[in-house]
């Protein structure tokens, strides 16, 4: 996702993580699948419509660097946009499963924040404290997940609300680290350039942009020659 998109879909899930806290007594079990659903098919919905306008922004070009994220963002968006719907209309079939949807929703941000950490964006390298934060959401999804099933528990609430909101806050430091990194790398590509370079901060792939240094000294070079 470009950054104003992780921002908007972090806000959001910081909301609702904030929200299941607050009402952490107050749903009861069929609330709770319910509010899970919608979940599901908000976030899904949000994600296909910053893809699709990715694709529109592109013109059809694909980056290789991020075609595996591509390709695991619609195919995630369109299995919550199933679940979601599923268990909006088998409400009760999902009622004693939500520890376990809960739980694994969970471990799967942490597993999403240990890839953008470690592989996603290299060549940036992350300082150590930020993989406290996959670590937390680890930890409360493995929790939540082998809770006894009984799903009216207020500690699954605030666990899960809790988990949603250290994983928004972890999108944003990401976010952030990822905005300044390319802002630095865009100044030394751009210092002595023509105004030609004028692309968004957000649209520069790390992977394409480490290689853009060398490319401007070789065309420094062939105008010397000339």
């Amino acid at each position: 996702m470009k950054g104003k998109s992780s921002i908007l879909s972090a806000v959001l899930i910081l909301t609702l993580g904030v929200v299941l806290v607050i009402i952490n007594r107050s749903l009861r079990p069929e609330g709770i699948v319910i509010c899970g659903g919608v979940m599901f098919l908000v976030a899904a919905v949000l994600n296909i419509f910053f893809f699709m306008g990715e694709d529109a922004a592109d013109n059809g070009k694909r980056r290789n660097g991020g075609a595996l994220t591509r390709i695991f963002g619609w195919l995630s968006s369109i299995a919550g946009l199933i679940l979601g719907l599923c268990m909006l209309v088998f409400e009760s079939s999902f009622t004693p499963l939500i520890p376990y949807i809960f739980g694994g929703v969970l471990i799967l941000a942490a597993a999403f924040h240990f890839y953008v950490l470690s592989l996603s964006y290299r060549p940036i390298v992350f300082p150590g404290w930020t993989y406290v934060i996959p670590v937390l959401i680890l930890v409360a999804g493995v929790w939540v997940f082998f809770m006894d099933g009984n799903t009216s528990s207020s500690l699954m609430m605030i666990l899960t609300g809790s988990g949603l909101c250290v994983f928004s806050v972890g999108v944003i430091i990401e976010s952030v680290f990822i905005h300044s990194y390319n802002k630095q790398l865009r100044k030394g590509v751009v210092a002595g350039q023509p105004a030609a370079h004028d692309t968004k901060v957000e649209d520069v792939d790390a992977t394409d942009a480490a290689a853009q240094p060398e490319k401007s000294k070789l065309r420094t070079l062939d105008e010397a020659d000339k």
